[in-house]
């Protein structure tokens, strides 16, 4: 710490040692103690005169005087005595005070040094400067910082950096002082023997008793670490965020490159089901057919899934908004997905309000986000089970879709899977379905199209609610 901060009682700082205040105290305390002892002997000398021994007077060598010069001298005695009471008061009085300043500068002796230690002890450089950037202090931190030799008081900071951050130190100062309120900062600095290291620096106002500003503080922090840890993980989403781009722009192209042969691979599938051209001459080349129709859809209503859910992710998919009836959306909807839950004699039930107002949507999207979600519904409910089709009116006028059942759920711990691309549940029903993980990922992004969200609440052995929420202004209340 600085030897050039010089205010009073900050002997700590000055480095004066507490034995050399302590034997000062001491010379005092003699010099007003004898001071004490002797007008008090000389007090009760003259007190005993008066009584009439002649003491004094003997000595003195009047003790054989008449009784005038005796009461002239009694009279001197008194007026002695009461000279000796006017000084022996204020002696004591002032011991007293002395002896209240002496405790109170060991007190701040004691409680400067522990400032001086806590400063010193601190990893982040400090200093304190007067309201015309001056420096009034600065601890052993921020001086070794600035390679600083002889003390900062009275100096600048145009003493230590160069013009540059020089001025703009002063500059950051300034407005403090002006403005009354805290600043915080980054900025660099060239440390003697460690090179360049980045510091947070948090410049606050020091206001007198007159609550005006009177000078200027700062604490700077060595965040040269946490910057380059900053600069790395920066590096690292970059490339998460280009191999990503990368992965949805080989999905895109792979998608169109698979639909096109596929397409004509159910389009023959149909024909031979059909038998367009005839009969196939026997009974398993048509059950054939229908498996090759049957999963060729499946595959293509995956590849779209997966075009999908790229589009989004690049942001190259548009929405076509029109007119809906969400009595109509959920009608049409069942009914692709009401074959598959009879197999395993699953109910589908509806909770739709009477009237609706329309929504201003896009037709094939709100479908494929209601398919999905009903989809999963009936793939993770046990048989006999119970799904529910909701839609209201929100709260602050929006539209709710909502699809719940009495399934497995889904555990808190594989919440984030769930509504990750390709990530899936582990469980037996999971396992004995087909599917991608691409559902929950793409009516969420559908969704956020819509300016609308997907919201999942899930109880293990009671069953998943997922809401789809789309906003006011998707609202058509002339409807």
């Amino acid at each position: 710490m600085s030897n050039d901060l010089k205010t009073p009682g900050m002997g700590a700082l000055l480095g004066a040692e507490e034995k050399v205040v302590r034997a000062e105290l001491k010379n005092r305390h003699i010099l007003f103690l004898s001071c004490g002892v002797l007008l008090t002997v000389f007090l009760l000398s003259l007190m005993w005169e008066f009584a009439g021994e002649g003491l004094v007077l003997t000595f003195l060598g009047i003790g054989n005087a008449d009784e005038p010069a005796r009461e002239h001298w009694r009279y001197v005695a008194l007026i002695s005595c009461f000279t000796a009471v006017a000084l022996i008061v204020p002696t004591w009085v002032l011991m007293r005070i002395n002896t209240g300043h002496n405790r109170a500068e060991t007190a701040l002796l004691k409680s400067e040094k522990w400032f001086s230690a806590v400063m010193d002890a601190s990893p982040a450089g400090i200093y304190l400067k007067d309201i015309d950037g001056r420096f009034l202090f600065a601890n052993r931190r921020y001086e070794t910082w600035c390679g600083i030799e002889g003390g900062v008081k009275g100096r600048t900071v145009h003493d230590f950096f160069p013009k540059g951050q020089a001025d703009f130190r002063a500059s950051q100062d300034r407005e403090v002082i002006k403005s009354g309120r805290a600043r915080e900062y980054e900025t660099n600095m060239d440390v003697p023997g460690n090179g360049s290291i980045t510091v947070n620096v948090i410049t606050f106002p020091v206001f007198g008793h007159d609550h005006a500003v009177v000078g200027v503080g700062a604490v700077n922090t060595d965040i040269t670490a946490r910057k380059k840890a900053e600069d790395v993980f920066i590096g690292m989403m970059d490339n998460a965020v280009r191999a990503n781009q990368a992965k949805s722009n080989f999905l895109a192209h792979m998608s169109h490159e698979l639909r096109t042969p596929l397409n004509a691979i159910l389009g023959f599938a149909q024909m031979m089901e059909e038998q367009v051209f005839g009969p196939l001459g026997e009974s398993h080349y048509e059950e054939y057919a229908k498996d090759i129709n049957a999963s060729g859809r499946h595959l293509l209503s995956l590849i779209n899934d997966v075009l999908d859910l790229s589009k989004i992710e690049a942001g190259k998919l548009d929405i076509h908004p029109e007119h809906l009836d969400l009595h109509e959306i959920i009608a049409t909807s069942l009914e692709v997905v009401r074959g598959e839950a009879s197999v395993e004699q699953k109910v589908i039930y509806t909770e739709v309000a009477e009237t609706l107002p329309h929504l201003l949507a896009d037709g094939r999207m709100v479908k494929q986000m209601l398919l999905n979600l009903l989809s999963n519904a009936i793939k993770f409910t046990p048989e006999n089970g119970r799904i529910t089709v909701g839609a209201a009116v929100a709260v602050d006028g929006g539209l709710t879709l909502t699809v719940s059942d009495s399934g497995i759920g889904i555990a808190e711990d594989q919440m984030a899977r769930v509504l990750t691309p390709f990530g899936q549940i582990d469980n037996d029903l999971n396992r004995r379905h087909k599917g991608a993980g691409l559902g929950i990922p793409l009516v969420m992004g559908l969704a956020k199209l819509h300016n609308g969200s997907l919201e999942l609440k899930s109880v293990i052995g009671v069953g998943t609610r997922a809401t789809l929420y789309f906003p006011p202004e998707r609202v058509l209340r002339c409807a």
